[in-house]
């Protein structure tokens, strides 16, 4: 039976206005699509800010295309979404969205009696995007919340034959039970984890700048050694400054790792 969906999922999340610009972290991004990556993964625990990275890249890559083909395509996931037929129909909708064209075939043998093995329905989507030679980004946002054996192994066999021109990335708290190692030794998979997305000293100052909060070195040294360039530590450091007469009394004092 059909199921109705939820479309604020698909739609890309707005940048934050104050948002630090972190080219380092977009030319790892870009970098693995110009060596044909098939595959990113942006693992860190909560606060590292994973999905603000992700929207950040999706923002400077649109305009720069040359291609009006181009797409960027977004999934947000949730723990409802750990359900084959839940996730499959989502994850087809979500190229459907991109174009008419894209998965026009696979969609509709989710309704199917006895339904088809998911094969079945990738191929036909696999047979889709090979005739689109355009870039085709996917976006699978918050990916931990997916443990169903069949999701992964549906996605394993998406990832083996996708084509040159599509890409997928995956924002996740924890590693995916996907074939990491092997594409890691083929050199088809970018990693973005917790050591890169740290703020380094000088994000940690224009992150303060932009608050309108400029600190000491030495406070700011300290603040670093208590968040450890975590930002969802320093955004709350930056908020509760505000208030305080002494930032460097209250940084000793403040546990934001």
């Amino acid at each position: 039976m059909h199921t109705s969906l939820l479309a604020t999922k698909f739609h890309i999340p707005h940048q934050r206005v104050d948002l630090v610009a972190r080219p380092r972290l977009l030319e790892q991004l870009d970098s693995g699509l110009r060596d044909g990556h098939k595959l990113t993964v942006v693992c860190a625990p909560a606060g590292y800010g994973k999905t603000t990275v992700v929207t950040e890249w999706l923002a400077t890559r649109h305009p720069n295309s040359t291609d009006p083909r181009a797409r960027n395509i977004w999934l947000s996931l949730e723990e409802a979404d750990d359900d084959v037929l839940r996730f499959m129909r989502y994850f087809l909708t979500a190229f459907r969205r991109a174009d008419q064209s894209l998965g026009a075939s696979a969609l509709p043998m989710l309704e199917m009696p006895g339904m088809p093995p998911l094969t079945s329905m990738l191929d036909e989507l696999l047979n889709d995007l090979a005739t689109w030679d355009a870039p085709l980004l996917l976006v699978l946002d918050d990916y931990h919340v997916i443990s169903d054996p069949q999701i992964h192994q549906a996605l394993e066999y998406f990832l083996d034959h996708q084509p040159a021109a599509t890409h997928l990335i995956l924002t996740t708290r924890a590693n995916p039970p996907l074939p990491l190692a092997r594409m890691r030794a083929r050199r088809q998979l970018t990693e973005i984890r917790v050591r890169d997305l740290r703020f380094t000293a000088d994000e940690e100052r224009a992150m303060f700048g932009l608050a309108k909060l400029p600190l000491a070195e030495d406070v700011l040294r300290r603040l670093d050694e208590r968040t450890e360039g975590w930002a969802a530590g320093l955004q709350l450091a930056a908020l509760a400054i505000q208030h305080q007469p002494d930032p460097a009394a209250f940084v000793e004092s403040f546990r934001g790792s």
